[in-house]
């Protein structure tokens, strides 16, 4: 098994002056085990509090929680399991496993990045279906919505992955 450490983070130079270190060429697709932090903005404690050593969940806690699952139901390539992920004050930390699944396909590397349809002249934008950045964008993106006050990331696409695969290319869980 390889593990590789990686951080998601946004490719916009213009907007963003951070070194990615995605790996280059390496397709975020791929079935294997990925370990992800995602972090609110300005590290905002929003999931809860720490009483007597035992992570409290307040509503948007709550909710976080639940839309992580919720990606497993929507997505039949991808597996979670509830002991392994947890809510911290400020962050979740979660393994999400991609699986081969019949009937689920994977339409693009996530480096390659979507077509722009507005103005075919102008470069792509946007996040590769079925990747690691497509998953965390929903999930951020419905915790947001269902949340009162709204749960806040930063702009960039944050959180770091780690990377389990086999030789094979494929993974048992």
């Amino acid at each position: 098994m390889v593990f590789t450490q990686v951080r998601v983070v946004s490719n916009k130079p213009q907007r963003h002056h951070r070194r990615s270190i995605r790996l280059k060429g390496y397709d975020y697709t791929l079935p294997g085990a990925y370990f992800v932090t995602i972090v609110t903005h300005d590290r905002a404690c929003l999931f809860g509090q720490v009483v007597n050593g035992e992570m409290r969940l307040n509503d948007t806690g709550k909710i976080a929680r639940e839309e992580w699952f919720a990606a497993a139901r929507i997505r039949p390539y991808i597996r979670l399991d509830e002991h392994e992920f947890v809510v911290m004050p400020n962050h979740v930390h979660g393994i999400l496993w991609i699986v081969d699944t019949v009937g689920a396909t994977r339409r693009v590397a996530p480096t390659r990045r979507v077509a722009n349809r507005v103005d075919p002249t102008r470069p792509p934008t946007g996040v590769a279906s079925h990747s690691i950045g497509a998953i965390i964008g929903q999930f951020k993106s419905a915790t947001t919505k269902a949340s009162t006050p709204r749960a806040a990331w930063p702009a960039r696409r944050s959180g770091n992955a780690i990377i389990m695969n086999t030789s094979s290319g494929t993974t048992n869980h």
